[in-house]
């Protein structure tokens, strides 16, 4: 097991929660739940903590094994079912971000470059990525991550002249049909934590790490919402595709740097670049668990091949990827939610034998 400290573990996860979220679901939260968005991140996030503790408890259960060691261990053939099940989950998930991320591209950066060529070059650098490990990986988050989260909090002290308050009203009229409607679009994606279970064991991770990275992640996303909400208002927010975008795109800080959404997705881009290396390393090394034989090094370039065509093969443009968020959480549902209660209750080590000389009890002598 390759090392790596508690702080990175809550930095993955958060960016897990933080980073595919931005680009897509603002727009479709405030669309249904208006003001009250925010309020389905704390309903989503209050489920995702169960996931994770419950997680937790199967990883108390196994000792030095993540989640996929410990599916085959206990269960030779259901098992390897089961993780064949993440395994598809995780390489949807790639498939989707890769897509996002090079539309997202196509649209802020590179408006003449082809998609495909776009694509070629980003799962080329996530493939030598991947490739040098998952300790590789997480060192890339200890400059990127912070720099971005700063550069979040810094967004709404720059822009504070253009807050409404009275865009956040009313206050006291919850819809709860719409809050739970922008909670079920939102729940794939922050489900999407349940990751760093199959990356490591309880030696490395604790429940205290999971609920760490959620929090953090839920609350940046909450302030990035109450930021959009104050200077977008939620009749324009629904209209954008990347309202985010859209709202760095107006901070000016002096005449001299008014593109202030250059440096913001310069810090962006790598770590979702980090996100997605670990999709594709929960993909390979699932892999690699259904068939030891087969080296980690030689799935990963395979399996960036299908990748490339999938996100072709499955998603036209963007307007089809964020319409997917309806029904991608009806499948998602599964393996974030229904299929970890299912483990901590029943996926239990084998209890040991008693050898039948400590069975025989010593009579006292009469």
């Amino acid at each position: 097991m390759e090392r790596i400290s508690g702080r990175q573990i809550i930095l993955i996860g958060s960016i897990w929660v933080m980073d595919s979220t931005l680009i897509s679901l603002p727009a479709q939260m405030v669309r249904f739940a208006k003001q009250d968005a925010w309020l389905s991140l704390i309903m989503v996030a209050a489920i995702i903590a169960l996931v994770l503790w419950c997680l937790s408890k199967v990883h108390k259960r196994f000792p030095n094994q993540d989640l996929y060691d410990a599916l085959i261990t206990r269960w030779p053939r259901a098992g390897k079912a089961v993780v064949f099940i993440y395994v598809l989950f995780f390489a949807v998930i790639l498939i989707r971000d890769i897509r996002t991320i090079t539309d997202f591209i196509n649209v802020s950066l590179l408006q003449l470059t082809p998609l495909w060529i776009i694509t070629a070059l980003l799962l080329y650098f996530i493939n030598k990525l991947v490739s040098g490990g998952i300790e590789v990986i997480a060192r890339m988050i200890e400059f990127f991550i912070p720099s971005f989260y700063f550069i979040l909090l810094l967004v709404p002290a720059l822009s504070y002249k253009e807050f409404d308050l009275s865009r956040l009203g009313p206050v006291f009229e919850f819809e709860w049909y719409g809050m739970a409607t922008a909670g079920w679009y939102s729940f794939s994606y922050i489900g999407e934590i349940i990751g760093i279970s199959f990356m490591y064991s309880n030696a490395t991770l604790q429940f205290r790490h999971g609920l760490a990275s959620l929090l953090i992640g839920v609350l940046l996303l909450s302030g990035v919402l109450w930021t959009l909400l104050l200077i977008l208002g939620t009749d324009l927010m629904p209209h954008l595709t990347y309202p985010v975008y859209e709202l760095v795109r107006q901070v000016k800080v002096t005449d001299f740097l008014d593109r202030f959404e250059i440096p913001m997705v310069a810090i962006y881009f790598p770590t979702m670049f980090v996100k997605i290396g670990f999709s594709l390393y929960l993909v390979c090394h699932g892999m690699n668990r259904l068939m030891p034989r087969v080296p980690i090094d030689s799935v990963v370039p395979a399996v960036g091949i299908l990748v490339y065509v999938c996100s072709f093969w499955f998603f036209r443009d963007a307007v089809q990827l964020i319409d997917f968020n309806r029904e991608w959480t009806a499948l998602a549902i599964w393996p974030e939610l229904i299929l970890p209660i299912f483990l901590s209750l029943f996926l239990r080590p084998k209890q040991k034998q008693t050898r039948p000389e400590q069975q025989q009890e010593i009579k006292p002598d009469t």
